[in-house]
């Protein structure tokens, strides 16, 4: 009980610092707790994308689960055994087993399809088969006719309903009877078509049964099938087939690898007891997400180091500030007769205390941001930014458990350490010269160095290897450890500027010495006798602005390649073609001789509204080179006219050498000229001025001279094994030499707007195409793959978090520290030192220690960023990059506005300061400098 009154008057005592502590936990907290929270969000996201492209794209339902037993070799007399067998199990194990809602489910029995209609007048082979299903009914409608349950039956006529499809197909009529006879047995079966019936919803999950249009069906009263039909002796039962719907939508990262273990031992029960197969449309697609689950996973927690690196620094930082604060208190304490015991029990109080509101207040705010954060649209684009669903399970609070078992360890620590203290040793510590810090003593920035260049060196390596040998990065396992070798490259960096800034201090400080202003004097004094108090947030700065950088980086290198590629394999802003009809396509195919075409006009590419510019584009992917008497199939041939080619094509004139021009140039040099590829040349031993015959298709040969080798060309691959040979010449010298063949139209943009005014004047002038490709259709479509969007969430939740988690460690060590210093502040000003001049003394330390360490922070990040950039290629997964990495540089927007960000978090720190300094009363501080 005296524990907690201490506890409570410590408390009320410092009630702003703990208030700050609480703050600064519970933010450490929300922000560990929504890197699981915001990973679950988006993996739930690429699952319910997939899910859905499979049912809209593929029109394939994913929630359809079937089960069917084959009945062709089972006795008449034991099928309605077996059904009653296997019906019971379905219905009350392996449906509930699956786990999911289900929304609508039927059984079906079904004939084979070897039912001929016989005794009709005309002489129309019509097969038929009957089927009988459960809860028909009620999901269909009569158009014409009666329903099964409103027809009166007749003695050995069974009632039927036929779909609209049928009834046209097999030309079958309302109110008939007709006759069904099975190939080897001569008995009939009577089956009278009561009503014709159609669906009365489409999207009914009842009718998501792949290809299910019940063509060529009689439909006959579930019940009557089950009970009389199936002892017919004229016909043989087919197969039974049980479907069920199950509700896809609540398939969730939780259940996932459930429901496919669940699938999996059906399946194998099924088979093994039952006989029958098991159908799972959504299983194969559970593999994939399974597999892209674990990656992508592993991906954004790579991502996601930083931000619980930047944590447990935060945590540490804090903790050590409030304990160096707190030596006095704890040096009074023990000499009025407190033992270890009972200090540290006031502080694990007070830090269980802490952690306990931080537990209650920290995952919830975590999930609030994530939940208003959402899928950003790009990195840090909340325009379009798409919903995400989110919860809050054991693992959330598990890693907030272990944050704050980090905290509560950094407050106990150095609480023993200083319980150890007497008061006249204490006293005796603040005049002495204090040692160095332990990592300076040992080495440890220079260990720290050496350990994340070595392992950076190792996935250099790994880079080399995967670029020599050509292997699939996607099946190299990620290491986590990436992230942890560029943190310890930005700390060692960081603190290996700590051991020389001192000195730096120092030598600035003996250079002006007579020179200082008092307010200067005083601040470079301060800063070169702070014996490394200001490390811990110089080092902590640095960190978090490198780790902000870095985030920026990735995001901007990640969608800027992206981007690039797209656009490369795009090759200009639009591309389309128009139909060509040749006028000898009859004779063509018989003589075996070219298809001649008639040209639509080219001048109504021109006049379309929003274009800048227009070229002709031949290409064909069945090209034959012959070099030195040799062919060499499957070359990739493109014709084009180099002056309008160039003026028109997306290409960055620095990826190839000199330039993208020169090679145009060349083209345009002689008509005959051909630029092919280097793998063509090498492979080949072919010269400049070598002379090399094309042809394509039924074509012959055309003599062209090489006029250069290049890597890389609009739209052509260099990775791809059968688009490694390539060449482009001049299409006026090709269809003068070889008859017209249709060619695409590469049209350039006026700008952003420009393409839905093309659109439209396509659509006002009635034009019509084969097909129309825009560039920025497919990047608006590759950026809403929901890979890319969880990649861009992360980096964004780790740069806010970032500005964050800077933004209150700043203002909770200097708010600390200055209350440490109201003494020297209260003695200044009595000592007639003005509250202008007392707040540049803080605005210079502001400049020493904050400004000196965001500087350092820009540098070290950007250096780092510029080391460890190409290691974004190996943690995004980049296995289809075409382009290299980073070959248009990447603006610096993000960059100018994050240093915008954190200056104007130094300037409200500075007014709060400024605040608190000029409320600091001389008589208190002196009377305070007294006790």
């Amino acid at each position: 009980m005296i524990m907690l009154q201490m506890l409570y008057k410590k408390i009320k005592k410092n009630f702003w610092m703990v208030l700050c502590l609480i703050i600064g936990a519970s933010m450490a907290v929300s922000l560990v707790s929504s890197v699981p929270i915001y990973t679950k969000g988006i993996l739930t996201r690429v699952l319910s994308t997939d899910l859905k492209k499979m049912q809209y794209e593929d029109k394939v339902f994913p929630g359809a689960y079937c089960i069917t037993k084959n009945m062709e070799n089972i006795k008449k007399d034991d099928i309605k055994e077996s059904y009653d067998t296997i019906n019971p199990v379905i219905e009350s194990k392996i449906i509930p087993d699956i786990g999911l809602p289900v929304l609508s489910k039927k059984v079906i029995f079904k004939t084979a399809d070897d039912l001929n209609i016989v005794n009709t007048h005309d002489d129309v082979v019509r097969n038929m088969r009957v089927e009988g299903i459960s809860d028909f009914e009620n999901h269909i409608e009569i158009i014409n006719g009666k329903s099964l349950k409103d027809s009166s039956s007749e003695s050995g006529v069974y009632n039927a309903l036929i779909s609209q499809r049928t009834a046209k197909n097999m030309d079958l009529y309302t109110g008939k009877t007709y006759e069904l006879q099975c190939e080897d047995n001569p008995k009939l079966t009577k089956i009278k078509v009561v009503g014709i019936y159609k669906y009365k919803d489409e999207n009914d999950p009842y009718w998501q049964l792949e290809d299910w249009e019940h063509s060529d069906s009689f439909i006959i009263n579930f019940d009557d099938f089950n009970n009389k039909f199936i002892k017919n002796e004229s016909f043989s039962l087919s197969e039974i087939t049980w479907y069920t719907a199950f509700d896809y939508s609540k398939m969730n990262l939780n259940n996932v690898k459930a429901i496919k273990s669940a699938y999996e031992k059906q399946a194998s029960l099924i088979n093994d007891k039952y006989d029958a197969a098991a159908s799972f449309l959504v299983s194969d697609k559970l593999d994939d997400y399974i597999n892209r689950e674990s990656k992508l996973q592993n991906i954004l927690m790579i991502f996601q180091v930083p931000i619980i690196i930047m944590v447990i620094f935060y945590m540490i930082m804090i903790s050590t500030l409030i304990i160096d604060r707190d030596k006095n208190e704890i040096a009074i304490l023990k000499s009025r007769g407190a033992d270890k015991k009972q200090i540290l029990k006031i502080y694990l109080c007070e830090s269980l205390f802490v952690s306990l509101i931080a537990l209650i207040i920290g995952p919830p705010f975590g999930m609030f941001c994530c939940k208003v954060m959402g899928i950003p649209s790009g990195f840090l684009k909340f325009n379009d930014r798409l919903p995400i669903t989110v919860s809050l399970t054991k693992t959330e609070y598990l890693y907030s458990i272990i944050i704050l078992i980090i905290f509560i360890a950094a407050m106990m620590i150095p609480a023993l350490n200083a319980s150890k203290v007497s008061i006249v040793e204490y006293k005796q510590s603040k005049v002495r010269k204090s040692a160095k810090p332990l990592w300076q003593r040992f080495y440890l920035d220079i260990a720290f160095l050496l350990v994340s260049l070595y392992g950076m060196n190792n996935y250099f390596g790994r880079q080399n290897i995967v670029q020599i040998t050509g292997v699939d990065s996607s099946s190299i396992p990620i290491d986590p450890i990436i992230y942890l070798i560029f943190s310890l490259f930005v700390l060692s960096l960081g603190m290996l500027f700590l051991r020389l800034y001192p000195h730096i201090i120092n030598i600035i400080f003996h250079i002006g010495r007579k020179r200082w202003s008092p307010s200067s004097y005083i601040s470079l004094n301060n800063v070169k006798r702070s014996d490394g108090k200001n490390q811990f947030i110089m080092i902590f700065l640095i960190f978090t602005i490198s780790i902000g950088l870095f985030s920026i980086s990735s995001a901007g290198t990640i969608n800027n390649d992206l981007e690039n590629n797209i656009k490369y394999m795009c090759g200009a802003d639009v591309k389309l073609k128009s139909f060509w009809t040749p006028i000898n396509a009859k004779t063509a195919e018989s003589k075996k001789v070219p298809l001649i075409y008639v040209e639509p006009d080219y001048k109504i590419y021109k006049e379309l509204k929003g274009v800048k510019s227009s070229c002709k584009v031949f290409s064909s992917k069945d090209g034959v080179i012959n070099i030195n008497s040799r062919d060499i199939g499957k070359t990739f041939v493109m014709g084009i006219n180099p002056y309008e080619f160039g003026k028109t094509a997306w290409f960055p004139q620095n990826l190839l050498y000199p330039s993208f021009n020169y090679y145009l140039n060349l083209l345009s040099q002689s008509k005959s000229n051909v630029l092919i590829s280097n793998n063509l040349m090498e492979s080949n031993d072919v010269k400049v001025g070598d002379l090399v015959y094309i042809k394509w298709g039924n074509s012959r040969m055309i003599p062209c001279v090489v006029a250069g080798s290049i890597n890389y060309w609009p739209t052509f691959n260099p990775s791809e094994y059968l688009s490694s040979d390539f060449v482009v010449g001049n299409l006026d010298y090709f269809q003068y030499r070889m008859p017209l063949e249709p060619y695409e139209v590469w049209l350039k943009l006026k700008d952003a707007n420009s393409l839905n005014l093309l659109y439209k004047d396509i659509k006002d002038k009635n034009l019509e195409f084969q097909y129309i490709d825009s560039m920025e259709d497919k990047i608006t479509k590759e950026k809403s793959d929901p890979t890319l969007q969880g990649i861009n969430g992360t980096l964004t939740l780790s740069f806010i978090a970032t500005l964050i988690i800077t933004a209150i460690g700043f203002l909770i060590y200097w708010i600390l520290s200055i209350k440490a210093r109201v003494l020297q502040f209260g003695i200044l000003r009595a000592m007639g030192m003005s509250l202008k001049k007392l707040i540049k003394v803080l605005i210079n330390e502001q400049i020493l220690i904050s400004g000196v360490s965001i500087l350092m922070g820009f540098i070290i990040g950007n250096i780092s960023v510029k080391i460890f950039s190409p290691l974004v290629n190996i943690m995004a997964d980049k296995s289809e990059q075409i382009l290299p990495s980073g070959i248009i540089p990447i603006s610096n927007t993000e960059s100018i506005n994050m240093g915008i960000g954190i200056l104007s978090m130094i300037l409200i720190g500075l007014l709060i300061l400024s605040r608190y300094v000029s409320k600091i009363k001389i008589d208190q501080a002196l009377k305070l400098g007294e006790d």
